[in-house]
């Protein structure tokens, strides 16, 4: 995931309402960008917690003795 998401600037800075006219249009094209990596790192994070997870219970399983397969697995 990017750490900084870069807002171009322009050669010439826009006055007043313009200077929000160009804030705007820029964040406009960032924002959905920033909420993509973010719910790609939320997916990531789940789906790390879940292989810890079922890597969790075969260690248990293991340190218990009981086999893959087996009934009380």
């Amino acid at each position: 995931m990017p750490t900084s998401y870069k807002i171009p600037t322009p050669d010439k800075l826009p006055e007043g309402d313009d200077n929000i006219n160009f804030a705007h249009r820029r964040l406009h094209r960032v924002i959905p960008k920033i909420k993509k990596d973010l719910w790609l790192a939320q997916k990531e994070f789940v789906e790390l917690a879940e292989r810890k997870e079922a890597r969790t219970i075969v260690k248990e399983n293991l340190m218990t003795g009981l086999a893959p397969g087996s009934e009380e697995y």
